[in-house]
Order: structure tokens, then C-alpha cells, then sequence
């Protein structure tokens, strides 16, 4: 079972795959339709029981998702469940039925664990996924682990738009 759910246009694969290398670096496992659909099994149905069986789900805003039927219906889900962590990679605003989850500007990340924009997605996968005591990939469960998570590297890069301040709010909403 996949601690992770990826939800994604696959015009933003580039970034979906930079993603999974840094969680999995982290020792997260992520669920994404291109690597765990199983041939001859319908898309839906297996999309619905992976979101159900996984702890959270981060959701990609960008100007190819938010057009998305799919993104939008899979990200939908969770919401009510409040497992939903979204992320937005090009500051493009999430459709209006997300507009009041808290999104994290991941516009200037490089792909890398050593960036402000990855570690606020580790706290917050660390928030939902201690709602649930979920353990991350053998380890205790998020909760005990946060600190380690965020401290194992350091920040190197800083940036402005990934600040939480009511500016940054602004700029999304």
C-alpha cells in the first residue's frame, strides 16, 4: 500500500517525476496512474481504491490540471475527506471548489529535498498523514517523525512566494 497519491495533467510529468524521487529520497511511497495501473483493469475503479488506500493526496495545480476533468474529479475526494494537499507548480489558482485549501507555491522548486517549497510539503503530509497515524515507509508514525523529516537537509535555497504571508495568499486566490 502507497502512503501517497499523486494527482497530476501529464503535461506536468517532468515535475510528477522529480516529485517521486525526492519523496521516495524521504522514503515516502507515492502512487501515480502511469506506473500503478494495472493492465485490463478499468481506469476509474482503480484510481478510486488508491485514493481510498492511501493516507494523502497531493493534487498539482497548474494551467494544464485546473482544465482537467480528471485532476479536478480526483482531487474532489479527498477533499472531503481532508486528505488533500495541493501544490501549485506554474502559481496557477486552483479551480473554485479548492480555493480554500491553503496551497503551496511550488513554482520556483528545482526538484530537490534541499528547498522551503518541499519541506512545507513534507510538514504538511506530516500533518494529514498524523490524522490518520499512517507510518511513513517502517518509520514511526509522522507525527513522532516531523522534526527528522524536515532537519534531515538543510534549506538551502529561500524563496519569497512560499511564505504563507496574506500576500502569498493573495497571489493564489
Amino acid at each position: 500500500m502507497h502512503e501517497i497519491f499523486i494527482s497530476y495533467s501529464r503535461r506536468d510529468i517532468t515535475t510528477v517525476r522529480a516529485l517521486m524521487t525526492a519523496l521516495s529520497q524521504k522514503g515516502v511511497s507515492v502512487w501515480v496512474d502511469r506506473s500503478d495501473i494495472q493492465e485490463g483493469d478499468a481506469y476509474d475503479t482503480q484510481i478510486e481504491e488508491a485514493i481510498a488506500q492511501t493516507s494523502v493526496v497531493i493534487v498539482l495545480w497548474s494551467e494544464h490540471s485546473i482544465r482537467s476533468h480528471w485532476v479536478r474529479a480526483e482531487a474532489a475526494y479527498p477533499l472531503a475527506k481532508h486528505k488533500l494537499v495541493p501544490i501549485s507548480i506554474d502559481q496557477s489558482q486552483p479551480p473554485l471548489q479548492f480555493m480554500q485549501i491553503q496551497t503551496i507555491d511550488f513554482s520556483c522548486w528545482e526538484g530537490g529535498c534541499e528547498d522551503e517549497a518541499f519541506e512545507r510539503l513534507l510538514a504538511a503530509l506530516a500533518k494529514r498523514a498524523s490524522v490518520v497515524n499512517f507510518p511513513l515507509a517502517g518509520q514511526p508514525p509522522l507525527l513522532q517523525s516531523r522534526r527528522r523529516l524536515l532537519r534531515s537537509r538543510p534549506c538551502q535555497k529561500q524563496s519569497p512566494a512560499i511564505t504563507g504571508s496574506p500576500e502569498h495568499l493573495s497571489q493564489l486566490w
